[in-house]
This record gives C-alpha cells, structure tokens and sequence, in this order.
C-alpha cells in the first residue's frame, strides 16, 4: 500500500466516523424534550466502540477531528449557538476519553469472551466517563435549562450513563455474522425464542399498567433467563431493547399526556439493572469455557491434541455401533512412526516431541478433509508413537489412499527437519461392514503394521482379508 493509499484509507475512515457521530447526534437532539437534556444519546457509546474495538483509530487525529466536527455540525444544525455547541462537544469527548483511559489502564479483554471481571471494569470507565464529562456538560445544562450546577451534573451523569449501558455491550459483543446452515440458524433462534417472547410479553404488560416507576425491573426475569444460557450479545440486545422500551414508557410515549422528562433516578435504575445481566451472562460463559477446558484436558492428549486413548476407544464404539444399523463400511488405521526411540536417542526427546506434534498435524490434515463421511475421522493417540483412526463410511480402497498420503507427506516432513534420523511411518489397514467391535478392527490394523516393519518399515500394509465379515455371516 502506497502512502497515498494509506492517507486516503485514513481519510475515508475519519470521514465514516464524522457521519456517524453526526447523525447519532441529531438523533439525539431530537430526543430531548422541554427543559430537558437528551434522551437518548447514542454518539458517545458509538465512537467509545470504535475507538475500543479499532486500537488504531485511537492514534489518529482524523478520527477525533472528524468526531468533534460532527458532535458540533450537529448542534449547529439543530439551532444550537456556536459556543455551547463547542463545549457540549468538549464534554462529550472528554468523557469518551476518560472512559477509554481506564479501559486501556484496567486492561480490558476481548469483550466478546466477557468474564464478570471485564463487565466490572467496562462499568468502571463508563462511570468515570460520564463523571468527567458532566463536569463540563453541566455548565451548559444549567444555562439552558435551568436548576444548580450540582442537578446539571446529575443530570448529564445519569442520561449519559444509561445510554452507555445500554448501547456500548451490544456494540462491543456484536460479531460478524457467519452463515452455516438452516438447521445452525433455527437453533440459534430457538435458544433464545423463550426469552424474547418473554420480555415482550412483560413489555406489554409494563405498558399497559403505565406506572414507569414500578415497571422498571419488569423485565428482570427475561433479561436473566437469556443471561442463563451464556451469550453476551444476545444479553445485551435483549438489555438494550429493554432499556429503551422503558425510557419510552417512562417519557410517557403513547400515553395521552404530554411527555415528560425522565427522572435521574429512572435512568441510574436502567443502568444498575443492565448491569445484572450482563454480569451473569459472562459468568455462565465463563463457566462453559473452564468446563471447555477442563474436558479439553481429560480427552485431549497434551501434546499433539488428538483424542486420548480412553476417549477415542469410546467414541470409535459409538461409531461403530452406528454402523451396526446403516450396514455402512467403516475403516480403520492403525499408525507406528518408524525408528522413533533412535529420533529421541540421537536428537533429543524435543526432537520427538516436534515429529509427535508434526504428525498429529498432518493427520488432521489429510483425514480432516475427507468428506466421505459428514462426522469425519476419529483421530486418537493410542501409545507413544502410535496413532489411529477410525474412518467411518470410508472404504478400504479410500482408506488405503488416505494412508498412502499420510505415509508420503510423514516421510518428506521427517526428512526435511530431521535429515535420515528423521521417523517414517509404517500404516496398517483394515475395514469392516456391520456389526464388529473395536478390539477386532485394531488386532487386524496392528498385524498389518508388524506386517510393514516386517517388510522395511515406511509402508502400508492392508489386512489380508481385506474387510472383515460381520459376525453371524
């Protein structure tokens, strides 16, 4: 990329941000109501995103150039004299930049693998955002709408903190969006169909009761049902819906009197209940992945991350069970790597390591990429420098293929890092139909690798009947 390029890629993204921040402004504006800040404020929360989000962009003076210029084109468009627009733009900046201090200084995370930790410490730089930014913004507030300086800063403090609970976790949570299939999309939907049609039947019930003070935590039940199952954007839009849904009902949108402001205490009330979720929702997240972990470590092997012994033994019955009732051929490779003990003699046991982690690599490679079967290949490490694989819904002639492929790129590998101390392979096949247990199809796969060590190593070798009989044939 040349330096022009770079410059105008700047240019482009400065400019983006500018617009957005311009018209979540006058969106803003347009939600204030008489003798009353805004209601929604939403620009703070989206450049606050960018800048978390996009680390590069916090460097660049365009983009806090091209903010600033949208917080005031924005004021002015909306009849706003030229000075208070300058310092509502200082104080909604300022805020943002207090807010993104503390996150940079408290080391905040990926927030989309949220732990409580994370969502305490976002909560951090958001309070102590709003509490400098109300500092300058109060000012304002006082001379535009009347009242003491200390009820400014309360009220800039409270509407500016709502708006960052309810829109700043759905903004950083948000993922891009990756098809797979109809029947992934219908399960996503109906992981959470319960608490959505929850919340809007709690929504409608807050609306028709019209008491904005007692509805409030309304929707604290849905919120924490959808918080249960662990998935913090999904919590977070259900939390943002919800705490717009109740500052409507709060102004008194759809009522038959005028609207009217909403109190300080409302807005830090939607703030705290936002937080509840959240928080449980990255502790039930958190949760699953430390069980991840922990199942991770008992059926993984540690080294090279195929399955061990016990749990590929158990996974290959269940398989093969499958294959009882379909009639569908199952393969099986039992796999020795060649002269290892001399590997580890003359290059050290690191050495071993690295060919141990080289040819679990190339396993999944190769066996990982068929496709005759949609559940793929169980790959297990069954002793020191031996490995197998069950291969269901794959042939012998396909098996052998495979193992041949294996076979060649374990030799090239080995040669490249290791020159002729490097370790072959030796590959046993064997292949079934029906009913057959475990134990027979590796005894036939293993006498088909003392087969190939018999016959020099580096080989494969396919058992000499080729596919076993189903028993009661």
């Amino acid at each position: 990329m040349t330096l022009a390029s770079f410059a105008g890629t700047r240019a482009v993204r400065a400019l983006a941000v500018g617009v957005v921040i311009f018209t979540a402004s006058v969106a803003g504006i347009d939600s204030r109501l008489p003798e009353s800040i805004a209601v929604l404020w939403p620009a703070n929360a989206i450049l606050l995103a960018v800048l978390v989000r996009h680390r590069a962009a916090r460097r660049h003076l365009e983009v806090w150039s091209a903010a600033a210029v949208g917080y005031v084109a924005a004021d002015l468009s909306q009849g706003t004299a030229a000075t208070p627009a300058v310092v509502l733009a200082v104080a909604n900046l300022a805020g943002v930049v207090v807010a993104l201090l503390v996150f940079v200084r408290l080391d905040v995370a990926d927030v989309r693998v949220a732990t409580p930790s994370t969502v305490v410490r976002l909560a951090s730089g958001c309070v102590a955002g709003c509490a400098v930014g109300a500092v300058i913004g109060a000012t304002v507030a006082v001379s535009y709408f009347g009242g003491t300086w200390p009820e400014g800063w309360l009220s800039w403090f409270a509407c500016d903190l709502v708006n960052y609970a309810c829109l700043l976790p759905v903004l950083l949570t948000v993922r891009r969006w990756r098809w797979t299939s109809w029947t992934g999309l219908v399960g996503a939907l109906r992981t959470v169909a319960t608490s959505w049609t929850l919340l809007i039947a709690l929504l409608v019930v807050a609306w028709l009761m019209r008491d904005s003070g007692s509805a409030v935590a309304f929707t604290m039940p849905a919120l924490m049902a959808c918080a249960l199952g662990g998935r913090m954007f999904a919590t977070a839009l259900m939390v943002m819906t919800s705490t717009v849904a109740m500052l409507a009902l709060s102004v008194g949108v759809g009522a038959s009197a005028a609207p009217a402001p909403v109190s300080t205490t409302t807005q830090i009330a939607l703030a705290l209940l936002a937080l509840g979720p959240l928080l449980v929702a990255a502790a039930t997240a958190e949760r699953r992945r430390l069980l991840d972990e922990i199942r991770q470590a008992t059926t993984r092997d540690d080294l090279t991350g195929v399955l061990r012994r016990g749990e590929f033994a158990a996974r290959a019955q269940e398989l093969l069970a499958h294959g009882d009732s379909t009639g569908m051929p199952t393969a099986f490779l039992m796999m020795d790597l060649d002269h290892f003990k001399l590997l580890n003699d003359r290059r050290g046991h690191r050495a071993g390591d690295q060919a141990l982690v080289e040819f679990s690599a190339i396993l999944r490679d190769v066996l990982g990429s068929q496709r005759d079967d949609p559940r793929g290949a169980i790959i297990g490490r069954v002793g020191g420098e031996e490995f197998a694989a069950l291969l269901p819904g794959v042939s012998v002639e396909r098996a052998r293929a495979l193992a041949e492929e294996i076979r060649r790129r374990q030799e090239d590998r080995a040669r490249a890092d290791f020159g002729a101390d490097g370790s072959t392979v030796s590959i046993g096949v064997s292949g079934c139909t029906g009913r057959h247990t475990l134990d027979e199809l590796m005894m036939s796969a293993d006498a088909s690798v003392y087969s190939a060590k018999r016959q020099g190593r580096n080989d494969v070798v396919v058992f000499a009947d080729t596919v076993l009989r189903a028993v009661g044939d």
